[in-house]
């Protein structure tokens, strides 16, 4: 007769077989974030992500926005934003870093993302009281339909001039915007395409955006870039 012998395992080890079998819970630095945007543009970012980049780029996905470039340092992030307009979300979400936007007029007269660049990381660290956010400080493109490039005024441009307190700054972004920014046919065209009641809008808040434009109209010949202008102007003055 063949007589088996059970050997009993110390309990301490059986505890330690059994815990190791059990599916651990994700650790705290795992990335669980919830990103979703509606037809309308109405965006969730909700959660934590190791990867700023890559909330960005599926949101932009999501969004039907076109990335050009992501050159800031990557980050992590945690967001709590549920059903804010994304032109509303990127400021929060970007509060680091510098960037441009390209915006498009919505089905219904409302403001859609169109491109985004995000250009590096933000050491300026001012804003002016009153003006708006990065994202619609950039007003990087105004208002285009067409799928040629946007219209763009420089966000340190914006900063450094339409809220400046010399004439002489003013006067000398009011050249650039002419000669830069509107000094051959095509860049004019894009800006005659422009939504002038969002570019109003969007420029209302700089205290000195009125005077600039209306510096650029007298510097201007083409006849339809100055009806443009004088468009925006009444715009930014309601």
């Amino acid at each position: 007769m063949r007589i088996f012998r059970l050997r009993l395992l110390p309990s301490c080890l059986l505890a330690t077989i059994f815990v190791a079998g059990i599916a651990q819970p994700p650790s705290a630095g795992a990335q669980e974030i919830d990103v979703s945007v509606d037809e309308t543009q109405n965006a969730t970012v909700s959660g934590r992500s190791e990867s700023l980049q890559a909330v960005i780029e599926e949101l932009c996905e999501a969004a039907g926005v076109r990335l050009l470039y992501f050159d800031a340092n990557d980050r992590p992030l945690v967001a709590g934003y549920k059903n804010l307009p994304l032109h509303e979300l990127l400021p929060r979400l970007l509060k680091q870093e510098s960037y441009m936007v390209g915006l498009t007029a919505g089905p219904e007269g409302g403001t859609r993302v169109a491109t985004l660049r995000v250009i590096g990381e933000n050491h300026s660290g001012s804003r002016y009281a009153g003006a708006p956010s990065n994202m619609r400080e950039a007003l990087s493109a105004m208002g285009q339909q067409r799928p040629a490039p946007a219209f763009q005024i420089p966000p340190a441009l914006l900063r450094s001039s339409f809220n400046s307190e010399n004439t002489q700054t003013r006067e000398r972004a009011a050249k650039y915007v002419r000669e830069r920014l509107l000094g051959n046919v095509s860049q004019a065209q894009r800006f005659i395409g422009m939504e002038s009641e969002t570019v109003g809008r969007l420029l209302h808040p700089y205290k000195y955006a009125a005077e600039i434009l209306t510096q650029v109209r007298n510097l201007h010949d083409d006849p339809a870039v100055q009806i443009k202008l004088d468009d925006i102007i009444r715009a930014v003055e309601r």
